[in-house]
C-alpha cells in the first residue's frame, strides 16, 4: 500500500482516508475498468444507430484492443479468486459484475435492435459468455496477439448475430 501511496503522491494517511483496505482500492479499480469499457462500446452504439454496418465496424476496431492490457484479465481472475475465499470481498466484487453484466445486456439488447435483430437469448447471459470469452483470450494471448482474441469475440458475436431472427 505504501507503494501505491506513493506512486500517487499521497501519504498513506491521506490514502486510507480515502480507502479503508487493499480490497476497496481493487474494488475501485474493477468499477473503473468495467466504466471504461461500457463507455467505449456506448460510444460505439450511438455514433451512427442507423448503419448497421458502421456499428459493427466500430465495434470490430474495439475488439481489436479490448484486450490489449491482458494484465487486466489476469487480475480479474485474482479477483475472482479472491471473491470464493473471502466473503467480505466477494459482496462488493460479485454486486460490481452484477451491474456490468445487467448494463452490458442493456447494450447487447442495443446492438441486436440497431442491427434490426432479437437476441437469440437472454441479453445478460449473452453478456456474462463474451466476458468469459474476452478474458479467457486475454490470458491465452502472448507476445503480439492481443488483435486475435478481439478478432475471435468479434467472430463468436457476428454468429450470434446471423443466428439472430429478425425483430
Amino acid at each position: 500500500m505504501r507503494d501505491i501511496a506513493d506512486a500517487a503522491g499521497f501519504s498513506q494517511g491521506a490514502f486510507y482516508s480515502n480507502f479503508p483496505d487493499k480490497e476497496a482500492i481493487l474494488l475501485e479499480l474493477v468499477q473503473q475498468h468495467q466504466s471504461e469499457e461500457r463507455a467505449k462500446i456506448e460510444s460505439v452504439l450511438g455514433q451512427t444507430p442507423g448503419e448497421p454496418a458502421k456499428v459493427m465496424a466500430g465495434l470490430e476496431k474495439w475488439a481489436a484492443t479490448a484486450n490489449s492490457d491482458p494484465g487486466f484479465a489476469v487480475l480479474a481472475i485474482e479477483l475472482q479468486l479472491q471473491a470464493l475465499r473471502s466473503p467480505t470481498f466477494a459482496q462488493g466484487y460479485n454486486e460490481l459484475n452484477r451491474k456490468h453484466r445487467r448494463a452490458l445486456g442493456v447494450l447487447v439488447t442495443r446492438l441486436f435492435e440497431v442491427l434490426g435483430k432479437q437476441a437469440p437469448a437472454d441479453p445478460v447471459e449473452i453478456a456474462t459468455g463474451f466476458i468469459a470469452l474476452g478474458r479467457g483470450m486475454a490470458l491465452l494471448s502472448r507476445g503480439g496477439e492481443v488483435s486475435r482474441s478481439g478478432r475471435i469475440v468479434v467472430t463468436f458475436l457476428k454468429a450470434l448475430i446471423d443466428s439472430a431472427p429478425a425483430a
